[in-house]
């Protein structure tokens, strides 16, 4: 539950943080961009990313779909349903997009495994705290 501060106008205000969206998405040797299909493998539950394709993480309109951003989409593909319910953790969501079904969905930590290795936790905080340092991500 978030904690609530009085403001100063006397009128309480959330200490939640604020939510965000990255989007995974895949480029091709030359930067180009992927489709999700040919850019990655899924036997069973076990994801693999394509020999031809690099992971990336975009937080603004002109990176992957455009998915990304705060708030970025997370609410639009997803409007009942907070990042934390997904398995992802201070209101960060990681979406992607499927081109063969035309939508959204949220990345499944395997696949985020195996673009980022046992550290994607890790790594996606670092990628947050360094956008926001930098001030991007902020979309309507």
């Amino acid at each position: 539950m978030a904690a609530v501060l009085p403001r100063n106008d006397g009128s309480p205000e959330s200490r939640e943080p604020e939510l965000r969206t990255i989007e995974l998405h895949f480029v091709d040797y030359h930067g180009r961009r992927l489709a999700f299909e040919a850019a990655t493998i899924c036997r069973g539950r076990t994801w693999r990313i394509a020999p031809n394709a690099s992971a990336r993480l975009g937080f603004g309109g002109s990176e992957g779909m455009g998915l990304g951003g705060t708030p970025g989409r997370w609410k639009d593909v997803y409007p009942h349903k907070a990042p934390r319910d997904c398995g992802f953790v201070e209101n960060v969501g990681v979406l992607c997009w499927e081109d063969a079904e035309r939508r959204a969905y949220a990345a499944e930590t395997g696949l985020l495994y195996a673009a980022f290795g046992g550290r994607w936790p890790e790594r996606i905080r670092e990628f947050v705290a360094g956008r926001a340092a930098a001030g991007g991500g902020r979309t309507p």
